[in-house]
């Protein structure tokens, strides 16, 4: 953020804009997670929710995830709370209403793909979970979208594809596609709807490919250098702000190749003033995603450096699926919204502890682990205190807790799976060794025999299970001669 070579204006401004909104969750940060006993009160609060969830999980022998109840649960809560002080805030549409009861079956069980399963027959099935609520034919999702996912795949490395590269997009694209749904109003015109539904679908694709091409390549110290991660960094600040005519010896690598068209592509499918608002938020995530990228464990930092990067990111990300359904969500970056932030960004970093550390990724929780000498506030009191204050401010607590407190009760669950590592066992320890009341419901969640199954995720898992059989590139040289594993085996 501080190279001196000539950028766009917009840059400038959107920098500007940042460190406003940086300052701000500064002084959430510091007015919400400084007074210990606050802190303490709200770890009483939540332990005991998640030991009264616990108990419920029992009762009612829920033994695996109900995915159509949960994902419901999840956006009726999303929405009633991001979008409460929307002008045009309006209730679930019949196109919504459509889409829920079309894919309940799909929803609620799992597939079971056949052993000669092809690449083409995974990518239909995956499209079929997100397919819009009305008889039509959808060439966006039947062919335009699997089109794009077999070139993204010749491009994304073979390691990030086994992690979950594909799987990424899809969540993005069903994140988006919902978020476009519930934003059409019962008596929107169906052509408008499907002109809608097909921009939300393809911005989704775009936005989804950033996630491996730009996060995951930069978070990984396996394919760039230091040197050329710097370089991307700096084309980015560029590429964001709609200049491609920027020099750079890096074009040669497919993955920046890539990087570089989907961003020209996504601002291609949008008007001047439209894509101007576009630019200044993909620079606002663009800057806590650097920020977030250059710190390292094992270094001191403050609780503002460690946490409003991050929860920033996660409410950008939140604020540019919603501007792609039509949603303009404020840009002045109230509390909600960096509640909401912080919220889902510690869920997502906790289950995936100890792959983030491996990968060398920098979250609050490797951080407090790598820590020898003084270590920063404990990150399960900064999660259970985030929990704590994003329920009691939600228009219908019980089921904002209750889609909660499941997620998190699940994402345990992932962390400590029934063939437990002691490196998971001991990154648990020393994440939990504050909060010993806490360790002990955790310690019993963990031996529910239940299925560790995050409702976004399920939909998507058969794309992350494709490419985990596979070894190098096979996956997408297989898929686009059309062959099955059993083929390719022989």
């Amino acid at each position: 953020m501080t190279d001196q070579d000539q950028k766009p204006a917009i840059f400038h401004e959107a920098l500007a804009d940042y460190r406003q909104i940086r300052d701000k969750a500064g002084v959430f940060l510091t007015e919400n997670f400084t007074d210990l006993p606050a802190i303490r009160a709200s770890e009483r609060q939540m332990t005991g929710a998640l030991r009264s969830e616990y108990r419920r999980l029992l009762l009612l022998k829920v033994f695996k995830t109900d995915i159509e109840q949960e994902t419901f649960k999840l956006i009726r809560f999303f929405f009633l709370r991001e979008r409460r002080e929307n002008v045009g805030f309006h209730d679930y549409s019949k196109y919504l209403r459509r889409f829920m009861n079309r894919n309940r079956q799909k929803m609620k069980k799992p597939w079971n793909p056949k052993p000669d399963i092809t690449f083409d027959e995974v990518i239909a099935e995956m499209t079929s979970r997100i397919a819009p609520p009305w008889d039509d034919p959808c060439p966006v999702l039947n062919e335009w979208i699997p089109m794009k996912i077999r070139e993204s795949a010749k491009v994304i490395p073979a390691d990030i594809l086994k992690r979950g590269g594909i799987g990424k997009i899809f969540r993005v694209i069903s994140g988006v596609f919902l978020y476009a749904l519930t934003d059409l109003e019962s008596d929107t015109p169906l052509e408008e709807a499907k002109q809608r539904i097909d921009r939300a679908l393809k911005s989704g694709f775009y936005f989804g490919l950033l996630y491996p091409l730009a996060d995951d390549i930069l978070d990984s110290g396996h394919h760039l250098s230091s040197v050329d991660k710097n370089e991307v960094l700096r084309l980015m600040n560029h590429w964001i702000g709609g200049d491609f005519e920027t020099p750079n010896g890096l074009d040669i690598k497919p993955s920046v190749s890539a990087l570089k068209k989907a961003l020209r592509e996504l601002y291609e499918l949008y008007g001047p003033e439209e894509r101007k608002e576009l630019i200044r938020l993909s620079y606002l995530l663009h800057f806590a995603q650097m920020e977030d990228q250059q710190k390292e464990d094992g270094k001191e930092y403050s609780l503002r450096d460690i946490y409003a990067p991050a929860l920033l990111k996660a409410a950008f990300t939140r604020m540019i699926s919603c501007w792609f359904s039509g949603t303009r969500l404020t840009v002045e970056m109230n509390n909600d919204i960096m509640e909401t932030g912080l919220v889902f960004q510690m869920m997502d970093d906790f289950p995936d502890m100890a792959d983030d550390r491996n990968e060398g990724c920098f979250t609050s929780f490797t951080h407090y682990y790598s820590c020898d000498g003084h270590k920063p506030l404990n990150p399960w009191l900064v999660y259970l205190r985030a929990l704590d204050l994003f329920i009691r401010k939600s228009p219908n607590i019980t089921v904002c807790s209750r889609a909660l407190l499941r997620r998190v009760s699940l994402s345990i669950r992932y962390f400590m799976p029934d063939d437990r590592s002691p490196d998971s066992i001991d990154y648990l320890g020393v994440i939990l060794s504050e909060s010993p009341e806490s360790e002990r419901i955790v310690k019993k969640i963990i031996e529910i025999k239940m299925k560790a199954v995050d409702p976004e995720m399920a939909l998507f898992e058969p794309v992350d299970v494709f490419f985990k059989s596979w070894n190098g590139h096979t996956p997408f040289i297989a898929g686009m001669q059309g062959l099955s594993k059993a083929e390719t085996a022989e």
